[in-house]
């Protein structure tokens, strides 16, 4: 495979990567929060925040621990506090860490955490998840999340909580777009970075086989998101930016094979 064409967008978006490396060092080790731009409308959201593995895969699960602190982040930057992220990562030196990510956590998180905190102050959830994937299949270690598993929380959510908020659904891996026809729903915003039987790129080498993000898409959709844009806007400004990033990884050279979908009408 030759090296991946590098258009300007592209290396725009990888060199912000690059360049918040060393601040979310900081930000991290310490436990810091730095101020949350937010608004003055009142609480902006809860947000679940899942970092999935592949037993045996520590270099994947590395790249997908790049990505899911980046979100953390982009989260806090929008505005959602710290207490209002459960952030499940297999990393127990992370102090933001809530769990480590397993099937029970999961579960726990949308059925219990989320429908106490929506109940008691109505606001919008951001369900994010990066992972390993097949046909409705993500992977925490050695157990598997469903799609079916995952309507069944979501549906067990939607029953407790007294005020009927939004439910912005992310889902980061290879054939994540299999996962449309079982959790779309009215009242449930669905993003997928890939079709139904594609894979998901990860973004780029880093020297010294450092891990690199893992999720591409993922962290662009969330560097726009930070800074006040909406969700369409968002997923737009990702998409141009994955087109433009070109082939790289597991895609063929001149062909993007990534396609992310996004349902906001409950019709997939």
């Amino acid at each position: 495979m030759g090296s991946p064409k590098m258009t300007r967008p592209c290396l725009v978006a990888g060199a912000m990567m690059i360049v918040l490396a060393t601040a979310l060092e900081l930000y991290f080790t310490f436990g810091i929060g730095w101020a949350a731009t937010g608004t003055n409308r009142g609480k902006v959201g809860y947000a679940i925040l899942v970092e999935g593995s592949i037993k045996g895969d520590e270099a994947g699960t590395a790249d997908y621990h790049v990505t899911t602190r980046y979100v953390y982040y982009c989260l806090q930057q929008r505005g959602i506090k710290a207490d209002d992220i459960y952030y499940l990562t297999s990393n127990s030196a992370m102090l933001q860490r809530r769990s480590h990510p397993n099937k029970w956590a999961v579960e726990y998180a949308l059925t219990a955490w989320a429908a106490t905190k929506m109940t008691a102050d109505p606001a919008p959830l951001y369900f994010v998840f990066v992972d390993h994937g097949t046909y409705q299949t993500l992977y925490l270690d050695q157990e598997e999340v469903t799609a079916s598993d995952l309507n069944n929380w979501l549906t067990s959510l939607e029953s407790r909580i007294k005020v009927s908020k939004p439910i912005v659904l992310i889902i980061g891996a290879c054939h994540a777009g299999s996962f449309l026809p079982a959790i779309s729903k009215p009242g449930r915003v669905v993003i997928t970075s890939t079709g139904p039987g594609e894979e998901s790129v990860r973004g780029p080498s880093q020297v010294n086989d450092q891990p690199r993000d893992g999720e591409f898409f993922v962290s662009q959709f969330f560097s726009i998101w930070a800074g006040g844009k909406s969700i369409k806007e968002s997923f737009q400004y990702a998409v141009k930016v994955l087109e433009e990033f070109g082939p790289i990884g597991n895609q063929e050279e001149g062909v993007v094979n990534q396609h992310p979908l996004l349902d906001d009408q409950g019709d997939h």
